[in-house]
């Protein structure tokens, strides 16, 4: 099925919703807006730059829209954390390396694309790699700032942000195919491919995600455990 513009718009309509409530509980009328109006123009724009791309079919280009995802990522991943003051360069570290590592291995291992470059498989998989980076991360370091402003030590604090980051990618594996179908096999199966091979897929992102989780929330910690003394 091919979407109209029209239905596309309707689909926002119930976002209004979010707006009221969020605004009205937090006080915040602008952020659920602004998120939306950037995910609208964000995705419009990469539809476009993608289409370029793949008709390019040059390895420079993609790189170069992988390491701006890979940086775009760790910006993001910072934002829960601003209110604490803290270093920036602790997570930009942690979601890249933690990235890069299910990335490479992905690629190199499981997928083996030819040509290894080719676009429509690598940047498709970096996406779904730092966008899991990201929120894992982001979660990770909210939570160990919060436990350690609540003068909990340095082992409660961690054990409690490394529970908080993984809990959202557990319950995923628990609920996939049970209560539900994730992204990437759900556009799979719209597009026609059989639900058997999608389920291979999807088999294979779920596993990288609980493992970009586990890494980037352990090599966040881990700085802050061994170079970082004065944290604690």
């Amino acid at each position: 099925m091919e979407l109209s513009v029209l239905q596309v718009s309707l689909a926002l309509v119930p976002i209004i919703a979010a707006v009221v409530i969020y605004g009205l509980m937090v006080k915040d009328w602008s952020s659920v807006l602004w998120a939306t109006l950037r995910m609208v123009v964000q995705l419009i724009a990469i539809g476009y730059a993608l289409n370029y791309i793949f008709n390019l079919h040059h390895p420079s280009w993609v790189l170069m829209v992988i390491v701006l995802m890979s940086i775009g990522a760790g910006w993001i991943a910072v934002r829960p954390i601003r209110k604490f003051k803290k270093p920036i360069m602790p997570i930009f570290v942690a979601v890249i390396v933690s990235g890069w590592i299910n990335l490479i291995w992905i690629l190199v291992v499981v997928l083996r694309p030819n040509p290894w470059f080719l676009p429509s498989v690598l940047i498709p998989i970096t996406g779904m790699v730092m966008a899991n980076s990201m929120n894992a991360v982001s979660l990770c370091a909210e939570r160990f700032w919060s436990e350690l402003k609540q003068k909990n030590t340095i082992q409660e604090s961690t054990l409690a942000a490394l529970t908080a980051a993984m809990i959202p990618q557990i319950n995923a594996l628990l609920a996939v195919g049970l209560v539900s179908l994730p992204g990437m096999m759900t556009g799979q199966i719209l597009s026609g491919v059989s639900p058997l091979i999608a389920v291979r897929y999807q088999i294979v992102i779920m596993a990288m995600v609980l493992s970009t989780a586990a890494f980037g929330s352990f090599i966040y910690l881990f700085w802050y455990r061994k170079y970082e003394p004065e944290s604690k």
